[in-house]
């Protein structure tokens, strides 16, 4: 004879549940493969923006996964390796991408 395991109702978070959680996600440091990764297209956007400027590059660390016009496939090809989202970046090219006195947005699930 088979148990089924009894589930418990999905309670939704309330928003002070979300804002908790997302205070807690902002002040906390970014994960070291993230900031390995900025690193890393900060030290390459000289060359990028001379031979790819308004394409998107994706980094795991200090390596550039691929080049592509759009940011979807290179989302895809790092999903497709296996990596969680605090394990790579996708930055556009751009002049202004990762200008020192900007803040860095991030896109937070939660």
């Amino acid at each position: 004879m088979s148990t089924v395991p009894e589930t418990q109702p999905h309670r939704p978070q309330s928003d002070e549940d979300r804002a908790a959680a997302l205070r807690a996600l902002l002040e906390a440091d970014p994960p070291p493969m993230i900031t390995q990764s900025i690193a890393a297209f900060r030290r390459d956007l000289p060359e990028l923006l001379q031979k790819h400027r308004g394409w998107c590059v994706a980094y795991h660390g200090d390596q550039r996964l691929g080049l592509a016009k759009r940011e979807t496939p290179l989302y895809q090809q790092c999903l497709a390796r296996g990596l969680s989202r605090d394990e790579f970046v996708v930055c556009g090219i751009d002049p202004t991408a990762l200008d020192p006195d900007d803040e860095i947005e991030a896109t937070l699930d939660v």
